[in-house]
């Protein structure tokens, strides 16, 4: 059984390992099938599986996520919308521009630039500050909503990704660990091997890998990749078999097919917003984000 443990994680995590110097996000995903078979191997991992008929309630993580940085931030930021709202526009640029001076990942002054800006009719401006915005935290129903009045203003609409979550890992926070996926049609195998790809990230090693001596575990965007790889492979072989997809999972292979599928995770299916210090090879991700948002975000009517 440790011959066999050994030799499979080796090939998982070679095809992982595939052309990561070219592009650090669409890496190769190995088969889901392998994957389960590391798992039900290892001595790593002990997890309860869980088939459900409807999402766990967090698995498309929240609805808003604060931004953490310290009080005085916190208080220069509400005295900036105190201008904005009165409608004292310059002093609330001048104010922001010294906010965004010392801390440039305060992706809440970005918003109230464009309030600011969307307030004076400058919304092509306002546009380009939500979308600094939204890519810095994508889980701010106020900027969500702003770009909504933007687009209007820009005629434009906003077409935001989604995607239902039907497979995860979680915690209980005692050393239980539950892998779930909703089981309630014949398209919910990718959704099982999603979550299997999560559970191998953080335990059997690639996580270890692409981030070196970082303790205690975090949740990253490289992981969210390495699941939606998965996904999206044990997706097409289904298709192949003749299964019936989801809409959802339609979505995933249409944007893998275009070579999307990175940027579209970003903005649908990632549940933390960007750390203030970003991963390694976000800086080739970010044009490509900027660029999906204008072309698939933010669209003609």
């Amino acid at each position: 059984m440790r011959l066999l443990l050994s030799s499979l994680v080796a090939v998982v995590l070679a095809a992982t390992a595939l052309a990561a110097d070219s592009d650090p996000w669409d890496v190769p995903a190995p088969p889901g099938v392998e994957i389960m078979m590391v798992l039900t191997v290892s001595t790593k991992t002990d997890c309860t599986i869980m088939l459900a008929d409807k999402p766990w309630e967090g698995a498309n993580g929240p609805e808003r996520a604060e931004l953490s940085v310290a009080q005085d931030e916190k208080d220069a930021v509400a005295r900036c919308r105190g201008l904005v709202e009165k409608g004292d526009h310059d002093a609330a640029g001048t104010a922001l521009d010294e906010l965004l001076a010392k801390n440039a990942a305060n992706w809440d002054a970005f918003f109230l630039r464009a309030l600011s800006l969307h307030a004076k009719a400058a919304d092509a401006e306002a546009a380009l500050a939500l979308r600094t915005s939204l890519i810095g935290n994508r889980r701010s129903p106020e900027a969500w909503k702003l770009l909504d009045e933007v687009a209007k203003a820009l005629k434009k609409k906003v077409a935001r990704p989604r995607v239902e979550m039907r497979g995860w890992v979680r915690e209980s926070g005692k050393g239980e660990i539950e892998m779930g996926h909703v089981a309630d049609d014949a398209a919910a195998m990718p959704w099982n091997y999603y979550a299997a790809a999560r559970l191998h990230y953080r335990y059997e090693g690639p996580f270890a890998r692409d981030f070196p001596g970082v303790k205690p575990y975090v949740f990253t965007f490289r992981e969210q990749m390495y699941a939606m790889g998965v996904l999206a492979a044990s997706a097409a072989a289904e298709k192949k078999d003749g299964t019936k997809l989801t809409p959802d999972l339609v979505r995933v292979l249409a944007e893998k097919k275009a070579g999307t599928l990175a940027p579209f995770t970003f903005f649908a299916v990632y549940t933390e917003p960007v750390p203030a210090a970003p991963e390694k090879g976000f800086d080739s991700l970010r044009p490509r984000l900027e660029k999906y948002f204008d072309e698939k975000i933010l669209v003609k009517r």
